[in-house]
């Protein structure tokens, strides 16, 4: 894990391609190792998808290095920015070549699948890889490349198209899924496509949405996954349909996962806001496709957020509170995540204006944000109430408890079951939709491996045509 994240400091703080290299695929051997690490089948066979997957986007970096070497005589990513956007034409296959290495590492579509494989390692590799690093060096990388996909068609085209689709059909098929890190994992992938898209429309508009993006989603999923981890070492199960009356079991912890998921999709935290900046600059571009697309995505991504949300705050009886023999570690961990996606939250102005802001004047010399200054503060003052109320009265005092009511012909409150229309006995439940008929895996997953895959290949013809004609 340490050789991982020295890996990711490497690609992060380099402009040398060839060191970007390097850390790019010492963190593919390392998240084999990690993915791998239980040695169960499973464990070994979804490892190996991932390192042949994202070994396929490391062929494609090296041809973006040979094609820059070649073309433009440097390895400067600084350099190759500054003259792929003088001569758009010279650096179309070098750019299309990064885009679908970047794609890789996103685990954008067709490459989706080694992201739900490594959901068998263990919780704290999940919230490592799959929220914060791993999957952003991906969407990093697209969006240091913006500039260029500003003044290339080719390259923004297939970028924009592969990020939206995966957006739209990964929302899709989380509708469908009942265990939870499965729609953290379709979750993730789908916020990375929406990233991906934001990184190929390459507005300084849009840069400012997607580098929102990338933190929101890194602080919340990063609570997310501790927060099922540590559930389902405490409830045995990490499926959603098994969280019932999480808020009395373990009412920190569902607070926590609360705070999460409303991070996620709900006003005014910050995720909504980024998406609000992301509408704006899509709607800049005049692209009624891409504002479709994120209507029904986000459509998508309430209703299986909602879901989870909804499932953790119902309270219908007063069952032994479980979370007493939670270890203090898992405790800090989960405290940290949750303060650092609360002050995100809370400080999104600051951090537009003195962090965000800033990079992108220096990129594109001009000042742009998605979403207005007065706005910002509005969400953030919002924000810092909903975290009160939220936390503000956690085990500070003794509720009123009441039996279970239920209206009607009623056969033991305690159990919740009541007598039938036909004098039978029914126990009263409260499960979710899922849909699987419509949103399935099977029925989605063929069409975007198909249509994503067409794209990646019709995008490399036409940069490689596109370099043909001009030499």
């Amino acid at each position: 894990m340490f050789l991982f994240l020295s890996a990711m400091y490497v690609i992060v703080f380099s402009n040398n391609l060839l060191w970007m290299f390097t850390g790019w695929e010492i963190s593919t051997v390392c998240s084999f190792l990690l993915i791998g690490y239980t040695k169960t089948p499973e464990a070994i066979n979804n490892a190996f998808r991932q390192i042949i997957m994202n070994l396929a986007g490391g062929i494609g970096f090296l041809v973006a290095l040979f094609a820059i070497a070649l073309t433009m005589d440097t390895l400067s990513l600084v350099e190759f920015i500054a003259a792929g956007v003088m001569a758009p034409a010279l650096a179309a296959l070098p750019a299309v070549a990064l885009a679908f290495a970047g794609i890789t590492k996103a685990a954008q579509m067709p490459f989706h699948t080694w992201l739900l494989g490594a959901m068998v390692a263990p919780t704290p590799t999940s919230a490592l890889l799959h929220s914060s690093t791993m999957v952003k060096a991906g969407v990093f990388l697209l969006i240091k490349l913006s500039p260029i996909f500003l003044v290339c068609p080719v390259a923004a085209v297939m970028t924009i198209l592969v990020g939206g689709l995966t957006f739209l059909l990964c929302s899709f098929m989380a509708i469908s899924q009942t265990n939870a890190k499965r729609v953290l994992a379709y979750s993730t992938i789908a916020n990375l496509g929406l990233i991906v898209a934001c990184a190929g429309v390459g507005t300084p508009e849009a840069v400012w949405a997607a580098t929102f993006l990338v933190l929101f989603h890194a602080v919340a999923k990063s609570l997310l996954f501790l927060c099922v981890g540590t559930a389902e070492h405490h409830i045995g199960s990490r499926d959603i349909e098994d969280m019932d009356l999480m808020f009395e079991r373990m009412p920190r912890l569902a607070r926590f996962m609360m705070a999460g998921i409303m991070i996620m999709f709900v006003a005014p935290f910050g995720m909504l806001i980024a998406k609000w900046g992301t509408l704006v600059s899509f709607a800049d571009t005049g692209n009624v496709a891409l504002i479709l697309i994120l209507g029904f995505g986000s459509a998508a991504t309430f209703l299986f957020w909602a879901k989870w949300l909804g499932k953790l705050s119902g309270i219908a009886a007063h069952p032994l509170n479980v979370e007493t023999t939670v270890h203090r570690s898992e405790w800090i961990a989960l405290m940290v995540m949750a303060v650092l996606s609360m002050l995100c939250c809370v400080g999104l102005p600051v951090l537009s204006t003195f962090l965000v802001e800033p990079y992108i004047f220096d990129v594109f010399g001009i000042c742009a944000q998605g979403v207005s200054q007065a706005n910002l503060w509005v969400a953030a003052l919002l924000s810092a109430v909903v975290f009160v109320v939220l936390f503000g009265g956690l085990g500070s005092q003794q509720v009123k408890q009441v039996p279970v009511y239920l209206a009607g012909v009623s056969e033991n409150n305690a159990n919740r079951t009541f007598r039938n229309s036909l004098s039978g006995e029914t126990m009263a439940t409260s499960r979710n939709w899922y849909m699987e008929g419509v949103f399935g895996e099977p029925k989605i997953t063929p069409v975007g491996v198909w249509a994503t895959s067409i794209i990646i290949v019709i995008g490399f013809c036409a940069a490689i045509a596109t370099l043909y004609g001009l030499l």
